[in-house]
């Protein structure tokens, strides 16, 4: 007969045998997974940090011809261009009548605009002067608007410094020669800046990159703003890049086509050297991953897309990044031996105990991160997990409530309720990120209507600050129940504005008649100066052919309600 103790040490050996021999299965499956996935985030972490200084060198080239092309933008007199007769201008040829231009017209144009790309050059030589990787800086001119008014590009050289070149005749050339006026066409045909894929420029005898700026202020074209930089700065450090033993970087454009190779040649793709590529990419298509075959070998390689469009990839053999795991098998396979012998029975027993509530907690901490902050944990055990989730869900509690609070202070005007200036500048922000880089038709249709209480100062000077605030909360409550759909904003003072979409947009007119007799209406009912509602208003509406961004659109409102302010004045005269 055998004993229990014997049937429980039996059944113990048989466990911990078939333990060991699923944990060695599962071990090494694990540890080839493991292995590969920290290399790939080795490759990860290094493309990312790769990738982040070839921005920032290009952000940097970016930066600088943005500014130069900024400072151009607001130096632009409208009245000159509408004196001059080239309001509307293109890129392809003048939307006015070129017969209607005077040749005074054309000199006292031509007159301007040599002092205006004088100023613009002073400021791109201070920037190119500053900024050692920019070998050329141009500003050509858009030929409809003035073939004689100084354009310029200049070329660096390393005795002279920049001297100034001239520019090819563009009516040699048709738009679709990208080869020599690419840089003028592509950026005007994007509709925005661009850089051009590396070329060869004979006049600097190196290849170089460039990136192009395409200018239009008040619905004029008026030429393109741009800068070349060195190829080879770029070259240089994606050769820097080394990983494990023999792994290397390369960089290949949208296509899949190498750039730029330490070992293969410029031209060829991915589908030439591999017939079975796998590849994989984010949901925003800035990064990936993919396996392909050189040589009969197989290569892992992870990319990140830089500023300027092309990918830099991060290759290395597989089998040099799989080297590590057959090693780290045998030791999990030792360790699993060793621990299983000795903690099985008590693990089997414990572990469901211990686990539960830590793999409660471990989810509601992941869905914390991402900020849900409404996450339920139920353990109230009387232990250290306990503990632990109990001060979680009080700390869950506490930052609930803080950024709530924040969200309100940052966002909302502590006198009339309704979002403050910082509200309207991050909600202007992301509608100039879809006017500057979205095609035209994506933009939505909007408008800005700013609103002016007129007498503030007086109100508070004859009555005191307290019934100013009075006068305040009554003109944004009216405006709040008239455009009941649209988002009110106190930008400061005595001026507030709304942005009008969809139903109250298309109702504008019918909203403002409403306006008005609400207004009325109260202010007959009024027994005091400050209980009375006095609002100038100025509406604009967005016109992809005069707004390049929400600043101009608010510019053209803020126009109008000052003219209405002065119809308001000249009015009570009477």
């Amino acid at each position: 007969m055998h004993s229990i103790r014997t049937k429980v040490t039996s059944l113990t050996i048989a466990a911990v045998l078939l333990s060991v021999m699923l944990i060695g299965s599962i071990s090494i499956v694990v540890a080839k997974h493991d292995a590969e996935q920290r290399s790939e985030q080795l490759m990860e972490l290094l493309c990312d940090a790769t990738t982040e200084k070839i921005n920032g060198y290009l952000d940097g080239i970016e930066e600088a011809t943005q500014t130069v092309s900024r400072y151009a933008y607001d130096s632009l007199d409208a009245a000159a261009l509408y004196q001059g007769g080239v309001l509307g201008a293109t890129a392809y040829g003048p939307s006015v009548d070129e017969e209607g231009r005077t040749e005074e017209q054309r000199e006292r144009l031509d007159d301007y605009l040599r002092r205006y790309l004088e100023d613009t050059r002073e400021v791109f030589q201070t920037i190119a002067d500053s900024n050692p990787d920019i070998l050329t800086y141009y500003f050509k001119v858009n030929p409809a608007v003035s073939v004689d008014a100084g354009e310029y590009w200049y070329s660096k050289h390393l005795s002279t410094g920049f001297v100034r070149q001239v520019f090819p005749d563009m009516e040699s050339y048709e738009p679709d020669d990208t080869e020599h006026v690419g840089w003028y066409y592509l950026p005007i045909n994007d509709g925005q800046p661009t850089w051009l894929d590396p070329y060869h420029n004979d006049n600097l005898g190196e290849d170089i990159m460039s990136y192009v700026v395409p200018l239009y202020r008040y619905g004029t074209f008026m030429g393109v703003i741009g800068v070349d930089v060195s190829y080879g700065s770029l070259v240089d450090q994606v050769d820097d890049i080394r990983f494990m033993q023999t792994g290397y970087a390369f960089l290949i454009d949208d296509t899949d086509t190498i750039v730029y190779h330490p070992k293969l040649e410029t031209g060829l793709t991915l589908d030439d050297m591999s017939s079975a590529i796998e590849s994989t990419a984010s949901a925003d298509k800035s990064r990936g991953s993919m396996s392909y075959w050189v040589d009969g070998h197989e290569e892992t390689a992870v990319w990140g897309t830089l500023t300027n469009g092309l990918r830099l990839v991060v290759s290395a053999p597989s089998r040099e990044i799989n080297d590590g795991w057959y090693r780290m098998t045998w030791l999990v396979i030792a360790a699993a031996l060793v621990t299983m012998s000795a903690f099985a029975w008590v693990a089997m027993r414990r572990m469901r105990h211990i686990t539960e509530p830590l793999e409660q907690l471990a989810e509601a901490t992941t869905q914390f991160a991402e900020g849900h902050y409404d996450v339920e944990l139920t353990y109230d055990g009387d232990d250290e997990v306990g503990v632990l989730t109990r001060s979680f869900a009080y700390m869950q509690e506490e930052l609930r409530t803080f950024i709530d609070d924040l969200n309100v202070r940052a966002y909302q005007d502590a006198l009339t309720g309704v979002r403050n200036k910082g509200s309207f500048n991050l909600l202007a922000h992301r509608f100039d990120e879809v006017i500057m880089y979205a095609d035209e038709e994506r933009v939505p249709s909007f408008a800005i209507v700013i609103f002016d209480c007129n007498d503030l100062k007086h109100v508070n000077d004859t009555y005191g600050h307290e019934k100013g605030d009075v006068y305040l909360k009554t003109a944004c409550n009216l405006i709040c129940q008239v455009f009941a759909n649209s988002p009110v904003f106190r930008l400061g003072g005595d001026e507030f504005c709304i942005i009008l979409q969809q139903h109250d947009l298309l109702n504008y007119e019918e909203l403002a008649e409403e306006f008005d007799a609400r207004a009325k209406a109260t202010n007959e009912a009024a027994q005091n100066e400050w209980e009375t509602i006095n609002i100038a208003r100025g509406m604009a509406e967005y016109n992809p052919l005069m707004d390049s961004s929400m600043e101009s659109v608010v510019e053209r409102a803020d126009l109008a309600m000052y003219e209405d302010k002065h119809r308001m004045k000249a009015a009570n005269k009477e």
